[in-house]
């Protein structure tokens, strides 16, 4: 007899146990974009929990409101006049590759004169934060990185109706983001020719459930910063904190953060151990 493969059946391995005064909660370390889905896996998961926890609201209004925060007024900073020229050719090359799909028609738009490049239209208006994501996000979808743990895990307990709860606002995301230096920012892009390495290490890491390699090969991205990790993580782990002492919740928070949130469990008497 043949097997049939499964794409979606993708064992989950970022996850760690949280045990203390004989209740048992979970806290996941979710890739917020992903080559591979975790949908069965995640399902099994939730299934069997009470409450599910996010770092923030993933529903389509608040994604609405992430985008009106990320204009800026005319006249800000605009990145792509602080990246190498050589970069935006190559950048412009992963948008056409996003956006043009071997057409007649694809082709004669390349050639038509433009009054401005792919990338100045898709960073446009946006914030440093949200161009860089902008085109981050580009880059992984040429890649088939098309899933999200959280959005999938979010989506999963709405059906399975479980409780769901929210860590923070977008305005606190938002000010985060926001406190990024655009120097930082400015550092990854031009580092767009190791892209290549930085994405599949991360996918090799996370797959096989290696946190500190992980942690370790992503410290040139803007998000490791510490309006976005070390700030963050004391005002995090107060929150969910109740959640957890309730038992049979599952806390989903960005992989960056479990390392931290660790050692504020173990610091204050909990068990945390690491599944496979």
């Amino acid at each position: 007899m043949f097997m049939i493969w499964n794409p979606f059946k993708k064992r989950f391995k970022m996850l760690w146990k949280i045990e203390k005064d004989k209740t048992t909660s979970y806290l996941a370390g979710c890739a917020h974009f992903f080559p591979v889905s975790y949908r069965l896996s995640l399902k099994e998961i939730i299934k069997e929990l009470d409450a599910v926890v996010f770092e923030g609201p993933l529903d389509e209004g608040n994604m609405d409101a992430i985008r009106g925060y990320s204009i800026v007024p005319e006249g800000s900073k605009n990145i792509k006049e602080m990246i190498d020229k050589d970069i935006v050719r190559a950048m412009e090359n992963e948008i056409k590759a996003f956006y043009y799909k071997n057409t007649v028609q694809d082709y004669i738009n390349i050639l038509k004169p433009e009054r401005s490049s792919m990338l100045q239209r898709e960073i446009e208006g946006l914030s440093p934060w949200m161009a860089f994501f902008r085109i981050w996000c580009i880059f992984l979808k040429n890649r088939g990185w098309h899933y999200s743990v959280d959005i999938e895990a979010h989506s999963i307990a709405k059906r399975l109706k479980k409780d769901i709860y929210y860590l923070e606002t977008i305005e606190e995301q938002i000010s985060a983001l926001e406190a990024i230096p655009i120097e930082k920012i400015v550092h990854f892009i031009s580092l767009f020719y190791k892209w290549e390495d930085f994405a599949k290490n991360h996918a090799r890491y996370y797959k096989t459930g290696q946190i500190e390699k992980l942690l370790n090969s992503t410290l040139d991205f803007p998000t490791r910063y510490p309006s976005i990790i070390e700030e963050r993580d004391p005002i995090l782990y107060s929150r969910m904190r109740p959640f957890i002492e309730k038992g049979k919740t599952i806390v989903f928070v960005g992989i960056t953060h479990i390392k931290g949130l660790s050692l504020f469990f173990q610091r204050d008497g909990f068990v945390v151990s690491k599944l496979s």
